[in-house]
Formats: C-alpha cells, sequence, structure tokens
C-alpha cells in the first residue's frame, strides 16, 4: 500500500467539493455543507470527530480554503482537472 500525499489527497476532495458546487445542474448542492452532506458521497461527517488541535486537521482547514479562494478568482492549478466525482 503506497502512503497517502495527505495535502495532494486533501486539495483533491476540495476541488472535488468546489467542482460539485459549481456544477451547472446544481446535482450536488448549492452550498458547500450542501455539496458534502449529501447522502452516500462522502464518509459520515456526523460520526467524524476530528481532534481539532491536531496539525492535519489545521492542514486540512487551510487546504479547503485555499483552494475555495482560488477556485474562486479563478486563479487555481487543479489536480482533479474538473472532476465531479472522487475514488482513492
Amino acid at each position: 500500500i503506497k502512503p497517502v500525499d495527505f495535502p495532494k489527497f486533501s486539495k483533491a476532495v476540495a476541488e472535488v467539493v468546489m467542482n460539485r458546487l459549481q456544477d451547472p445542474r446544481r446535482r450536488f448542492g448549492s452550498t458547500i455543507c450542501g455539496v458534502v452532506l449529501q447522502r452516500g458521497q462522502f464518509f459520515n461527517v456526523n460520526a467524524y470527530h476530528p481532534q481539532r488541535r491536531d496539525a492535519r486537521w489545521g492542514a486540512a482547514v487551510e487546504i479547503a480554503r485555499q483552494v475555495r479562494e482560488d477556485m474562486q478568482e479563478g486563479d487555481h492549478n487543479e489536480v482533479t482537472n474538473g472532476g465531479l466525482f472522487f475514488r482513492n
């Protein structure tokens, strides 16, 4: 099993969420929470209680914020190439 490239993995997840949010057919939700909480699309976020003081949590939040800002400004180099689905 290959080790996970955590920053790249987190960036890919954030991109898929933003790509779904920007989907013109609005199949996935109209807010970030709506996209993430859509049944059967991601893990059960309501059952997940990460340690907020963990360095990985802080890194994931920062990556998600940066991806959101960059994509909203149109200044983002995507690793998912506009993908709407994620499979690891």
